[in-house]
């Protein structure tokens, strides 16, 4: 791997790091303190989750076939920890939202394997 390589994997893992934290701060801050209140609470779910599971995904740079799998899994799990220990913090459990942030991995996921099919080399054409 070339040095830019190595430096832009490193930056995508201090980016997924610190978006994770903000996710976790966001999702157990109280109700009124969360930021775009006039944006449906679902499509915020959502949009947080495709961005969560696409920085995962491109966390690994060389992105080997189980990473977008595994970075659906990593934050639809995510997502429904984070619904799953609200009610200590304060807010409520919400099986929507964590369907919700289920279907922005999953978007995020869609969107990773769409960047890698429009930047995949294109085969040396044969010789006919």
């Amino acid at each position: 791997m070339s040095f830019k390589h190595r430096h832009i994997s490193r930056v995508a893992h201090v980016l997924t790091v610190l978006y994770a934290i903000a996710i976790v701060v966001f999702s157990l801050l109280p109700k009124g303190d969360v930021p775009l209140e006039n944006v449906s609470d679902k499509y915020r779910h959502a949009a947080a989750y495709a961005v969560f599971a696409l920085l995962l995904s491109c966390s690994f740079l060389k992105l080997r076939w189980w990473a977008v799998p595994a970075a659906f899994v990593l934050a639809t799990a995510t997502g429904i920890l984070m619904e799953l220990i609200q009610p200590s913090f304060g807010r409520s459990r919400d099986a929507m939202d964590a369907l919700a942030n289920a279907i922005g991995a999953a978007i995020g996921c869609v969107a990773v394997l769409a960047i890698l099919v429009v930047t995949r080399p294109s085969h040396v054409a044969r010789n006919t």
